[in-house]
């Protein structure tokens, strides 16, 4: 009788601290989500700006990001999981803060692209037929987008003269005619199979140089414009 109670005893014993440590390890895991959570935002301003504005979007992350790392997962491992949400969040950015930024913060990242992903054909293409950056690990690219997400949201700017972007791009077309010929149909064609990447990103490159060497209200118009109609870019 006496060695049941001592073994009830024991198992109980057992039992509290086997919870009060399982209780301990996860109040460790969350702490440690939050100092990593923490850091990413810190690491890509972006995210932690996108959370003032698209609160779901960011608690979705967050529970995405903590299952990752509960499952003994390190950083980059955890990063390379959730890698494609960081697309997602370029697309949301892209589609619905970019179009109504700031004339400034449209011509900024119009000319981070023109500086930085056209330079290489690879992720120029990627960017240009697929709407996809490869490379986050940029800090002038972050200050970008966060300067996007909050002028989007808090002062969006609507296209107002429609006309003069169409007018505008005419005459851009007219002077890509004259230089790159039949060519220049591949602009239109450029999510093709097969397409010469190297050739659409000559052209995509030389288009925005011609952009962005317009007076900067127009420069900044015509942007808006064609990322109101994607499919306009030739």
């Amino acid at each position: 009788m006496i060695e049941s109670v001592v073994y009830l005893i024991i198992a109980a014993i057992l039992l509290f601290a086997y919870i009060s440590f399982s209780s301990s390890l996860r109040e460790i895991r969350a702490t440690q989500t939050e100092l990593v959570i923490e850091n990413l935002n810190s690491e890509i301003p972006v995210i932690q700006e996108l959370s003032k504005y698209e609160p779901e979007t960011y608690k979705q992350f967050k529970q995405d990001f903590s299952e990752a790392i509960n499952t003994g997962k390190d950083k980059e491992e955890t990063i390379d999981t959730i890698k494609p949400y960081f697309q997602e969040i370029f697309n949301l950015v892209y589609s619905k803060y970019l179009p109504v930024a700031s004339d400034e913060s449209i011509l900024n990242f119009s000319t981070y692209l023109y500086d930085n992903i056209f330079e290489n054909d690879e992720d120029c293409y990627a960017y240009f037929a697929q709407g996809y950056i490869s490379e986050y690990n940029d800090d002038n690219l972050h200050k970008i987008l966060v300067e996007v997400v909050r002028t989007g949201a808090e002062t969006p700017t609507q296209l107002n003269d429609i006309s003069s972007a169409q007018l505008s791009l005419a005459q851009i077309q007219e002077g890509l005619a004259s230089t790159y010929g039949d060519d220049l149909a591949m602009l239109q064609d450029r999510r093709k199979k097969g397409a010469d990447k190297q050739k659409i990103c000559i052209m995509a490159s030389d288009m925005y140089r011609r952009i962005l060497q317009l007076p900067k209200e127009e420069s900044a118009t015509l942007l808006r414009y064609l990322l109101a109609n994607p499919n306009r870019s030739n």
